[in-house]
């Protein structure tokens, strides 16, 4: 995996234990963020799947690391 696409992920994985810990989340907005985080877009079997795909785009030079790691940071943010 791209060290931008695992630093995307990581942040992600961050914020939510930020917001479990200092208690600024309702227990039903995490369990959305949370089962979200896990879930792949539309049109994937899994998150593995979309994120080698992104991964492959990168390395074929179709799509920066940048917008890779902004479209897994916009997929765990809705």
């Amino acid at each position: 995996m791209s060290s931008g696409l695992y630093g995307a992920h990581q942040a992600y994985q961050k914020r939510l234990y930020d917001l479990y810990v200092k208690g600024d989340l309702s227990g039903q907005e995490a369990a959305r963020l949370d089962k979200k985080g896990l879930q792949p877009p539309v049109g994937y079997s899994s998150m593995k799947n979309w994120v080698a795909e992104l991964t492959e785009r990168v390395v074929r030079g179709e799509l920066s690391k940048e917008k890779a790691a902004a479209q897994i940071r916009s997929h765990f943010e809705r």
